[in-house]
């Protein structure tokens, strides 16, 4: 069933500015992969077909991006805002709220990927990428990475790597600048609206998004198991990353509620699951 953009209810319609709002928080959040939350909600694959075909395919999915890039930026601008004042507050349990959202979006994800079966290719592209992307992000938590310098070369750089993020679901681009130092001085020039570092980062996330996405899309539909497969290990692995951040907690209290703000997360994503698939169908294309 294919989900008919141009006749959206109320419903579908909020749901649309809530999925964008969860994208742009999960895009600004250090360990948290926007991208993730496309591909949970169904947005991954019009948002690859567009930017693939933009002028063949904009009539069919502007009205989609319209409520979604509304709740993109009340997330980012917005939400992102309060929840990071939460990571300010207490990094680890923020952390914990995060982690369980995304372990209760799993089993979502493991069941799109097999929407078109499961070879054995799909099941060896999940282990290499579950392992390479372990390793990739262990390295950047135990490795002995610089912080650099930043300027606007290093924040077209950034883009890139936030573009790139955005084609490859599970990886998370804060993760990775926040490691580099470029995260904090990129974030302060966007909210402070500093051109020096907005326009260089918006030239890079545009030009890696389209360069990539037309192979990125040639893969959702001649390869869909295997491309989704990889994805899963992506996010797998990723979340498991933030488990092992999560550790040691500071004391009693703090893992009882960590522990319970986690499960309360898991809760929260099987519902909003249950809840985006009562109200709408799921994209498949």
């Amino acid at each position: 069933m294919t989900e008919n953009y141009e006749k959206m209810n109320l419903g579908q319609w909020i749901l649309r500015v809530i999925h964008g709002a969860f994208i742009g928080v999960g895009s600004i959040l250090p360990g948290v992969s926007g991208s993730v939350f496309s591909v949970l909600f169904g947005i991954y694959r019009p948002m690859m077909a567009l930017l693939a075909h933009p002028f063949s395919t904009f009539k069919t999915y502007y009205k989609l991006f319209i409520p979604v890039g509304i709740g993109f930026l009340l997330g980012f601008f917005g939400l992102a805002k309060l929840l990071d004042a939460l990571f300010q507050a207490n990094a680890t349990l923020a952390t914990c709220a995060f982690v369980g959202l995304i372990v209760g979006l799993i089993p979502s994800v493991f069941k799109d990927a097999g929407k078109e079966g499961r070879p054995k290719s799909s099941w060896v592209a999940f282990a290499i990428s579950l392992v390479v992307i372990f390793v990739f992000f262990w390295y950047l938590d135990h490795g002995t990475v610089q912080a650099i310098a930043p300027n606007p070369w290093w924040y077209f750089f950034s883009g890139a790597v936030w573009g790139l993020t955005f084609i490859l679901p599970g990886l998370s681009s804060s993760s990775v600048l926040l490691f580099l130092g470029l995260y904090e001085p990129m974030t302060a020039g966007i909210g402070n609206l500093d051109m020096g570092v907005v326009l260089p980062l918006f030239a890079g996330i545009m030009i890696v998004a389209f360069v990539f996405a037309r192979p990125a899309n040639w893969l959702l539909h001649k390869h869909y198991a295997l491309l989704f497969h990889t994805i899963l290990g992506f996010v797998i692995a990723s979340t498991a990353m933030l488990v092992f951040t999560l550790f040691p907690f500071a004391g009693t209290s703090e893992a009882i509620f960590g522990v319970l703000l986690l499960l309360g997360g898991i809760v929260v994503a099987l519902a909003l699951d249950h809840f985006n698939n009562k109200v709408m169908a799921r994209q498949v294309l």
